[in-house]
């Protein structure tokens, strides 16, 4: 087996999670899911949702047939290419997403201000 090893120096965070994305051969249709809400904090559906809180068993109930295939590759994608805080339980799924919904108020409150 070949492994490539792609530099990251200077990519922007999606740049960088479309390579995980890609390597790991996550589903083509979950790739938009997975940038939300790792770029933007945006809700996603249950499957994902359970992979990301680390309910592994769960997520295999709620699986499609592709993800399925791919459960060994989200715990890779998970560990290399998410930050720490996002993911691991159900509580840091849920912090993720406040605290890019606080970000939003902000950003808001910063341009009524102007």
């Amino acid at each position: 087996m070949e492994i490539n090893i792609v530099r990251t120096d200077g990519m922007t965070g999606e740049e960088r999670l479309q390579i995980g994305l890609e390597r790991y051969r996550i589903p083509r249709h979950m790739h938009e899911g997975v940038k939300n809400y790792v770029l933007r904090g945006i809700l996603c559906g249950d499957f994902l949702e359970l992979i990301i809180a680390n309910d592994f068993y769960h997520a295999a109930m709620h699986a499609d047939i592709k993800n399925q295939d791919a459960l060994f590759a989200y715990a890779g994608l998970l560990y290399n290419y998410f930050p720490s805080r996002s993911h691991g339980s159900e509580e840091k799924y849920n912090a993720w997403i406040e605290k890019h919904r606080l970000a939003k108020e902000e950003a808001v409150g910063e341009n009524d201000k102007k």
